[in-house]
C-alpha cells in the first residue's frame, strides 16, 4: 500500500526500549546521533576523534553516539461523530497510514487506539510489514455507535496501562472538553524524558476554520454527539470566527499545559504534509 504522504518522524527525547531501530536511544552506543565528547583513552579508534576539537582546545576527544533503539508509535484517533463531518475522517484515515509507514518503514513498531466517549479498539503494536495493511483495514471499517460526550483520558489511561513508553500520535477535531487532561499528562509534562510523548494533530474542515463563505440568511445546526440544536444568524460570521479562534487558542494552551506538542490542520487545505514535518522539525529544534 502507497501512502499518501512521506512523514519524517523524529522524537524530542530518546527512546527508552532497548531494541534495535533507527531512532537513537538514551545509552550510548554505534549509531547516528551525537551523544558527547570526552577525552581519548589508548585504544579509541581514530575514525571517532573530533579534529575540530583538536584543533580548538589542542587535545583528542572522541564522539560517542547514541546509540539505536527502535520506539513504539501508536495512533490514536477519534472516531467520535464530529470526526464524519467535511473530510476529517478521510485525513485521519490517510494521516494514520502514512504515519504507520513511515514508522515500520524504520523498523520500529506500530499500534492503533481508536476512541469516541471511551476506548473503542485497540490493535497491539507491531513492526511487521503487514501492520500497515491491518490499521488501514481497521479505519476503513470503523464504526461508531452513539456518542454524548467524546474523552481522550479514558484512552490516555488506557496508553498508560498497556505501553511503558510510547510515541502517541493524537488525530482529533478536539471538539471535546479537554480539562480531563489534568493529571493525566500534566505529570509526564514534569519529567525530563517522558516516557509517553504525545503530538497532538487537531483536524478541522474548511466551514469550521473560516465562515466568510457564508453571508447571509439563517443556518439551523445539530451537535452530532449531545443532539442540542441552535439557529446561527450568518450575517454575524466574523463573530462566530473569532469565537472559533478562541476555542482553538485554548485547545492549544491546554495542550501545551500538558506537556503536548500541537498542530492544527485545516482538511481542505494541500499541505498537510509540509506542516506535519514541520511540526517534528521544530521540535527536534527544541530540545537543544
Amino acid at each position: 500500500m502507497k501512502p499518501k504522504y512521506r512523514f519524517n518522524l523524529q522524537l524530542k527525547y530518546p527512546p527508552r526500549e532497548e531494541f534495535s531501530g533507527d531512532w537513537s536511544g538514551l545509552k550510548k552506543g554505534v549509531g547516528y546521533e551525537l551523544w558527547s565528547l570526552r577525552p581519548y583513552e589508548s585504544g579509541d579508534s581514530f575514525r571517532h576523534i573530533d579534529w575540530k576539537a583538536r584543533a580548538r582546545t589542542g587535545n583528542l576527544y572522541v564522539r560517542e553516539f547514541a546509540r539505536d533503539a527502535a520506539y513504539t508509535l501508536l495512533l490514536i484517533c477519534d472516531i467520535s461523530p464530529s470526526m464524519r463531518q467535511g473530510g476529517k475522517l478521510e485525513v485521519q484515515r490517510n494521516i494514520a497510514i502514512s504515519m504507520a509507514h513511515a514508522a515500520i518503514q524504520e523498523n520500529n513498531a506500530c499500534g492503533l487506539l481508536l476512541y469516541a466517549d471511551g476506548v473503542e479498539h485497540y490493535l497491539s503494536p507491531s513492526a511487521s510489514p503487514r501492520q500497515v495493511q491491518r490499521i488501514a483495514r481497521q479505519l476503513a471499517t470503523v464504526r461508531c455507535g452513539e456518542v454524548r460526550r467524546t474523552r481522550l483520558r479514558p484512552a490516555l489511561r488506557f496508553m498508560q496501562q498497556k505501553l511503558p513508553f510510547c510515541l502517541g500520535i493524537i488525530l482529533s477535531d478536539f471538539q471535546h472538553n479537554l480539562d480531563e487532561l489534568q493529571g493525566v499528562t500534566e505529570a509526564a509534562a514534569r519529567q525530563k524524558i517522558p516516557a509517553h510523548e504525545l503530538v497532538a494533530i487537531q483536524l478541522l474542515s474548511g466551514a469550521e476554520v473560516n465562515h466568510q463563505g457564508f453571508r447571509g440568511g439563517q443556518l439551523c445546526v445539530e451537535d452530532v454527539e449531545s443532539g442540542r440544536q441552535c439557529c446561527i444568524d450568518l450575517n454575524r460570521w466574523r463573530d462566530y470566527d473569532q469565537l472559533q479562534q478562541q476555542h482553538r487558542q485554548q485547545v492549544s494552551q491546554t495542550l501545551d499545559r500538558s506537556g503536548v506538542s500541537s498542530l492544527l490542520i485545516d482538511v481542505s487545505a494541500g499541505d498537510v504534509q509540509k506542516k506535519i514535518n514541520n511540526l517534528f522539525v521544530r521540535r527536534v529544534a527544541s530540545r537543544r
